[in-house]
């Protein structure tokens, strides 16, 4: 027997649930925060709805899921789309967007002793958003070992697709000199490379425990502060327990690196490059150094866009299969 609890805000989960949440999620976001942060920033006109799933033995979720209840219309580009499923062009739809915001953007993360009677009881709430006449579309993604989810009924049309992410590096050497040997002499000798383009253009690497610090004593410092604290990409890092790493020269910063705490022995990270001719891989190494300097961390995650799968499958990451569902709302 499996039981949901349900929320309108992220807000109002109960506190001796987060614990138990922030462990289930560790793979997913660096803290319980990042999803009340992503709630409060979003759009007053997305509403959202959480479920805690329960087994029947314990009080602690062992199954979570996010809903965001998005308002859209139906723009030009896609109106050939809308119209084979509805006739109608123009006209505000809303559609239930499962998917948490991450290093996974799944939207539902089950505890995977429990997946049976969660995916039992996903495919219930599926068909519950399907009955709702303001609801048109569903857009979900989920890891493919939860692919019983796309044989859920009660829609008529459902597209689907497959794809492969960049998940996890798990530490399995005992330092970056044996990680960086145990990769292939190719895609070592393109990383060694990169780190001799540091010291041949005599730039610096930093390390600071406050944003605002990264910019003392430069000039233009503060103006250029001012500014990038407040990006919705960088505004939501600082909120979480970072470590701000740059790559840097005399004159200015080149990049911030953004590397994060998270629940237990997990770490995240992402990075801006205010400087386009860095080499994405030279900031990917720099933050899988700095992983291997951290005792207390053996898992990295990725929060960058993850488009280039074979970038990150030659830096030692681990591969996710996952499954996408638009399932649309035939015309009665």
């Amino acid at each position: 027997m499996m039981i949901t609890q349900k929320y309108h805000s992220a807000l109002d989960i109960d506190p001796e649930f987060i614990p138990s949440l922030e462990k289930l999620l560790s793979d997913c976001v660096p803290s319980f925060e990042w999803i009340k942060n992503y709630e409060t920033a979003s759009p007053k006109e997305t509403n959202f709805t959480y479920y805690l799933f329960f087994g029947s033995k314990h009080n602690r979720p062992v199954g979570f899921a996010q809903i965001a209840i998005e308002q859209s219309k139906a723009h030009k580009s896609k109106e050939s789309f809308i119209k084979k499923f509805f006739n109608k062009t123009a006209e505000k739809i809303k559609k239930a967007n499962w998917q948490m915001p991450g290093s996974l953007k799944e939207g539902v993360i089950f505890d995977p002793m429990y997946s049976k009677l969660a995916i039992e009881k996903t495919e219930k709430i599926f068909n519950e958003f399907s009955k709702r006449e303001d609801i048109q579309l569903q857009s979900l993604r989920f890891s493919k070992a939860y692919a019983d989810i796309s044989n859920t009924v009660g829609f008529k049309s459902n597209l689907k697709n497959e794809k492969t992410i960049p998940d996890t590096l798990v530490k399995n050497q005992a330092s970056y000199e044996d990680y960086l040997n145990s990769l292939s002499t190719e895609v070592k000798s393109e990383i060694q490379s990169n780190w001799k383009s540091v010291h041949k253009n005599k730039l610096k690497l930093g390390e600071y425990t406050n944003f605002k610090e990264v910019f003392a004593y430069r000039e233009n410092g503060a103006a250029t502060y001012k500014s990038l604290k407040t990006d919705p990409k960088i505004s939501k890092y600082i909120k979480e327990d970072s470590q701000y790493l740059t790559i840097e020269n005399e004159e200015s910063i080149l990049a911030i690196l953004f590397f994060i705490k998270g629940h237990g022995h997990h770490s995240f990270f992402d990075f801006i490059k205010l400087n386009d001719e860095l080499d994405d891989i030279l900031l990917n190494q720099y933050a899988i150094m700095k992983f291997y300097e951290k005792e207390d961390s053996n898992r990295l995650h990725l929060l960058l866009s993850k488009g280039n799968l074979e970038l990150f499958k030659k830096q030692g990451f681990t591969t996710r299969d996952q499954i996408e569902l638009s399932i649309v709302k035939s015309k009665a």
